[in-house]
């Protein structure tokens, strides 16, 4: 009787049919930490358009939705300011779209008009001037974009150019699904809202799904440690080629041929002069030449300071610097 009734408990069940012509994406569930990334960034532009306008700005996040990228672009009038930028390592450009109305009150909030909007809102493409003004506005917003996204990946935002039509940025087919985030900025004293546009492809941000869809794990030090356990005892047991080079002489071509067993090169360096030693073809440390137990040795005298803080610093500095043109 039980196999009866799974027969036809089975009969019941119903197909779904599928068209295997489409290209639709199947996307479901949150992306709870895409979410914190957005309120990190709308705290941090908010004080950055604070400080540079001198005017209270705040910025909000007004809706996070999926939606097919010919239909976002067809909500886009013309001419607006539409800056593409990449997103390192992931692949793909990204879109952040200013309206035109939001483009000239800029201008004013810059340059200088305290009682409200003055330049009239004509139909034309933007002066050399607007667009220099956006592509700082846009590079100070990507800097913050990128320091949001610090905590959960490391990625690298750079701006690639603006247009102003909408017909010259498919960044993807129109049929592709694209993340659309409206930003609100408010300007507090005039109570004026601009819209801020972001589109990401779905295709840019599927490698990090798993991430995103799991919010920020931030209190669980037991994986944490085992995660900092494995890496530690894998770096470990890396293999690495170390190198110690007694001369930097070179010979030529003529006596490199008629080199023979036996023959003595000499070296450029006394015995007491520290030679260079080289890991992976970085110098890492200096030492001098020994002998032990009948073996020629090296003893190491000085470790050399890696200048990966260097490098890491002048990155810093070179965020702080753009967040300084504004």
């Amino acid at each position: 009787m039980e196999a009866v009734n799974s027969l036809e408990e089975e009969k019941t069940i119903e197909a779904t049919p599928y068209d295997l012509k489409q290209q639709d994406r199947i996307i479901r569930g949150r992306l709870p930490t895409l979410e914190i990334i957005h309120d990190r960034l709308c705290r941090m532009n908010r004080l950055t358009m604070s400080g540079a306008l001198r005017e209270i700005i705040d910025i909000r996040v007004r809706k996070t939705e999926l939606v097919k990228f010919g239909s976002f672009i067809d909500g886009i009038s013309a001419p607006s300011s539409i800056n593409l930028f990449g997103m390192r390592p992931l692949t793909g450009t990204c879109l952040l779209v200013f309206e035109r109305s939001h483009v000239y009150t800029l201008l004013d909030l810059f340059y200088g008009s305290p009682d409200g909007l003055k330049t009239e809102i004509e139909d034309r493409d933007f002066t050399a001037i607007e667009h220099e003004l956006m592509r700082r506005v846009v590079i100070s917003f990507l800097a913050d974009f990128e320091l949001a996204w610090r905590p959960f990946f490391p990625l690298k935002l750079f701006y690639h150019r603006s247009e102003i039509n909408p017909q010259f940025v498919a960044v993807v087919a129109k049929s592709e699904v694209v993340l659309k985030v409206t930003l609100d900025f408010i300007w507090t004293a005039k109570n004026e809202s601009y819209p801020i546009t972001m589109c990401i492809p779905y295709s840019v941000i599927e490698p990090l799904r798993p991430l995103l869809e799991t919010g920020f794990e931030g209190d669980k030090p037991d994986e944490r440690t085992s995660w900092k356990n494995r890496l530690t005892r894998n770096f470990n047991e890396a293999g690495l080629t170390l190198v110690a080079k007694t001369s930097g002489k070179s010979i030529s071509a003529r006596d490199l041929i008629n080199l023979k067993a036996g023959d003595i090169l000499l070296s450029d360096k006394k015995p007491d002069q520290p030679i260079d030693i080289f890991i992976n073809d970085r110098k890492k440390m200096s030492g001098l030449l020994r002998e032990n137990r009948g073996r020629q040795t090296v003893q190491v005298k000085e470790i050399v300071e890696s200048q990966m803080y260097d490098e890491i610093e002048n990155l810093k500095k070179q965020a702080l610097k753009l967040k300084g043109e504004l």
